[in-house]
């Protein structure tokens, strides 16, 4: 009876354990099932990337046939550029195939053939506007020269009375006195031999050409000045598309990142909880049949072989992780290089004698190229500021000058729209203690996206504010007449890669707002949105800032003066931008220089010939500038104790420390200043420097001298002086009367004839006078008026110690 009860039990206990495990079994198996369904899934997104891959290097191979063609104009090429583009495009249509059903990702697609489709048409207008850019410079001077050979006839013909030659060439007279001059008396010769006519005829066949030619050259400058314009345009459009296409390809190649990271870490968990369930089936199996242990192992074997392919797929997910470090890494070095040649040369450009304004233009890029440099280190540092490790600078500013240039940078975009551009303040203080840099990012932030997002009416950035014992806090709205937000996408608009429309990606990557909230925080301020779908957008920021009386560092260029007479330098850069930029900064030293591209080179020259300094590029070909310096520091030879300057893009904690134990003498970052790389020499060659400071009020009465003869320039200059000294003291008078319009309107007239006589400083003040009026600014105080008329002045001085000179010379 026992026995049966045991037999029972075992009996129902087998059972059991037999439905236990078949179904631990059967839900051990469906797991499994899903793990390789996953990774089945993971594959089309590595597809995706690589199609993604292959898109950049045809779109690669576009631009190098385009430049193939411009150098050979062998057709061959522009066929290789078709199929370039349509392989581009059948890529696209793999991916879609592939995706049907991600329709997030088919929507992005779309954006990026949109944004091909644009530089397609960019490239395609390239090549046509280079076709055609040839011309016959002659064809005009054939013409005249043809309508001189038909006319023989000289203007002084043989029976003339005219005296033709003069003993001496006549004194040059200004054009008043010419165009009021009575006309020479004829004397009568007694007799004039063919000899004279001949020699008078050349003389003025001579002078016709000469005429001719001076304006063919001018045409042919302006033509060639419109066309560089032109084709500046082409390429910096093509610039934008191509930055805005890499940008989205790789937000997409994150994205299927991404993807591939998440469906691993499911997977891994499935996988754990499958192996649990394998315990226990084992468990079972191992108390009921040696069958259930065999179909054990091979679950185990099969769960190994899972866990191989899930090793793979880790291994996998790392090495694309370092590959996408590798990337950024490498685009921060190729996007500072040309930076470099960009910020350099334009302080080039403002150490030349510039227009007014070519020197604001010229200003304007100098300032955008800094601007963008930052934004690229916010970027690159973007983990830093989401830690809140990233550290405001304090520094003395003017939020007036912030806000006008943020306007300036982007009244183009603006007026390219038809949008009207505008900023209001009020109540704001001269100068704060604080990070300008941070404050110009955020209003360029919040009116870009006004700009972005609104198609016809305004965009304005009000400011404001309220004054407490030495502290002001900023109120900030930047308001649009665009197409609104609606109230599901406002609550995250500010997280990262989030956009208010995201039909519209090609618009932007959506880390401009979460950048900007992130630079609010950091100034233990507030942000906020209020919109309403088809009324507009209004953004608020409020902080707060110290206030300061000390004024920020002028904008004068200074030149550090050396005496570099007989240093000679080696120069090694494999970067063409950087070498012009650097050997055009040491021809102005007169310091004479070698030129190599990569370390193989450099290193026989060091080997070759002493030098007195070595500029070294840390990454080239060949050698790199530490393996450079290590090199010729431990080998016997000219230069083994010759002071070496490191150049690169990047300078992190390892960079430094390593330039300490290999012994370089300074490391610089590009874009680097000028002064900085000069100082950096005089001091590893032990030159005393000396500091000059250019004037930016001296006049220059050059361009007045073309438009006239002396007797026009004199009084010109006395107008001006009449007219701005009166015009000054009815500015002091609007003043007192608080006529703010009166003001704005007399500065105004004044600034224009300042212009022609090139006084920088002079106008600078007056359209800062004329703007603050214009805002009826109550902070105009007599002590900027003295400042003008202390300036005001020095003008007065220069122009006439220049007449003076004119009138001697």
């Amino acid at each position: 009876m026992k026995r049966s009860h045991i037999a029972n039990f075992l009996g129902i206990l087998l059972i059991i354990l037999t439905i236990s495990l078949a179904g631990a079994g059967y839900v051990t198996y469906q797991n499994l099932e899903e793990i390789v369904s996953k990774l089945e899934t993971d594959d089309r997104s590595n597809i995706n990337l690589l199609q993604y891959k292959e898109i950049l290097v045809n779109l690669h191979d576009m631009e190098n046939q385009v430049e193939s063609y411009e150098l050979t104009s062998d057709p061959k090429y522009i066929e290789r550029y078709n199929r370039s583009i349509s392989r581009v495009f059948a890529r696209m249509d793999s991916i879609n195939a592939l995706n049907q059903n991600d329709t997030e990702l088919l929507i992005f697609n779309d954006s990026l053939r949109s944004l091909i489709n644009e530089k397609t048409f960019t490239l395609n207008q390239l090549i046509d506007f280079r076709s055609n850019q040839e011309q016959d410079e002659f064809k005009e001077l054939e013409g005249f020269l043809d309508a001189i050979s038909s006319n023989p006839t000289p203007p002084a013909q043989a029976g003339d009375t005219t005296k033709l030659d003069e003993p001496e060439p006549e004194e040059k007279r200004g054009f008043f006195k010419r165009l009021l001059a009575k006309k020479p008396e004829t004397v009568a010769a007694p007799e004039i031999n063919q000899d004279s006519i001949i020699l008078a005829e050349k003389k003025q066949y001579h002078s016709q050409i000469n005429t001719k030619v001076d304006q063919m050259r001018s045409s042919q400058r302006l033509v060639s000045q419109r066309q560089r314009e032109k084709e500046m345009d082409l390429l910096s459009a093509h610039f934008g598309i191509q930055n805005q296409i890499i940008d989205l390809v790789t937000f997409l190649e994150s994205r299927e990142t991404t993807k591939v990271k998440i469906k691993a870490i499911k997977a891994k968990e499935l996988a754990n909880h499958t192996s649990q369930q394998i315990t226990l089936f084992f468990t079972l199996a191992t108390l009921l049949l040696l069958s259930s242990v065999i179909m054990m192992v091979t679950y185990v074997q099969r769960n190994s072989r899972y866990q191989e392919l899930l090793r793979e797929s880790k291994t996998s997910a790392e090495t694309l992780a370092k590959a996408k470090e590798r990337f950024f890494a490498n685009m921060s070095h190729e996007i500072r290089t040309p930076m470099n040649a960009i910020s350099g040369f334009t302080k080039v450009l403002l150490r030349t004698e510039l227009k007014e304004e070519q020197k604001e233009q010229v200003q304007i890029i100098h300032k955008s190229s800094e601007h963008l440099l930052r934004l690229l280190n916010d970027i690159l540092d973007f983990s830093k500021l989401q830690a809140e490790k990233l550290q405001l600078e304090s520094t003395p500013f003017s939020i007036r000058q912030v806000c006008e240039d943020s306007i300036t940078l982007l009244k183009a975009s603006a007026d390219h729209k038809g949008l009207k551009l505008y900023s209001t303040l009020e109540d704001v203080p001269e100068y704060v203690l604080g990070d300008p840099h941070r404050l110009r990012q955020i209003m360029l932030n919040l009116l870009n996206n006004g700009i972005k997002y609104t198609e016809k009416g305004e965009v304005a950035l009000l400011v404001s504010g309220e004054r407490k014992p030495n502290k002001f806090h900023l109120s900030l709205e930047v308001k649009d007449t665009g197409v609104g937000i609606s109230k599901d996408h406002q609550l995250r608009l500010f997280q990262e890669f989030e956009q208010a429309n995201q039909s519209s990606f090609s618009k932007g990557t959506g880390l401009g707002l979460a950048i900007t909230k992130r630079l609010v925080n950091l100034h233990h301020g507030s942000i906020r949105l209020d919109s309403k779908e088809g009324d507009g957008t209004s953004v608020f920021v409020k902080m707060v800032y110290p206030l300061t009386d000390k004024k920020p560092a002028e904008d004068s260029v200074k030149e550090t003066k050396h005496d570099f007479q007989g240093v000679h330098v080696l120069i090694a850069d494999d970067e063409p931008f950087n070498t012009k930029l650097l050997t055009t900064l040491l021809e102005k030293k007169q310091i004479t220089f070698d030129v190599v591209h990569d370390g193989t080179s450099a290193l026989k020259l060091a080997m070759a010939h002493p030098y007195h300094m070595l500029l070294l590029d840390l990454k080239m070909p060949g050698h790199t500038g530490w393996e450079l310096l290590e090199e010729i520091k431990s080998t016997s030879g000219p230069n083994q104790s010759t002071p070496m300057i490191a150049l690169t893009a990047t300078i992190t904690s390892l960079d430094k420390s390593q330039g300490t134990a290999f012994r370089f003498d300074h490391i610089m970052r590009k874009p680097f200043e000028e002064t900085e790389l000069f100082e950096a020499i005089a001091s590893a060659l032990h030159i005393s420097p000396t500091v000059e400071t250019r004037d930016k009020s001296v006049t220059d009465l050059s361009a007045l001298m073309q438009m006239g003869d002396q007797q026009f320039v004199q009084d010109m200059v006395e107008t001006f002086i009449n007219g701005a000294q009166e015009g000054h003291l009815q500015i002091r008078s609007a003043l007192k009367n608080e006529a703010y319009e009166d003001i704005s309107l007399i500065a105004h007239r004044i600034v224009a004839p300042a212009r022609h006589f090139k006084a920088g400083q002079l106008v600078d003040l007056l359209k800062n006078l004329e703007k603050r009026a214009d805002n009826r600014d109550s902070t105009i105080s007599e002590a900027d008026l003295n400042l003008i008329q202390q300036e005001l002045d020095h003008v007065i001085a220069s122009l006439k110690s220049a007449l003076q000179a004119q009138i001697f010379n």
